[in-house]
């Protein structure tokens, strides 16, 4: 019963930390960023800086220029 408990707790703390790693890139995409791929690749290459990773989160989050017509 206690491997089984580890084995779980082992998997949902992967799960949420890959989640937790990939959030300026799910943030990007749910809002539509239009830079969404150079905010995917950043947090790829380096998001395992904080100083990039919250540099791509703060990107993500920009809100998207209005169009002057």
């Amino acid at each position: 019963m206690h491997d089984l408990g580890m084995t779980a707790f082992w998997y949902i703390s992967r799960v949420a930390i890959t989640l937790l790693y990939f959030l300026p890139t799910i943030a990007a995409t749910r809002h539509r960023h239009p830079k969404q791929p150079a905010i995917l690749l950043l947090n790829v290459a380096l998001g395992w800086t904080v100083v990039a990773w919250i540099i791509a989160m703060r990107w993500a989050l920009k809100p998207k220029p209005t169009r002057r017509e």
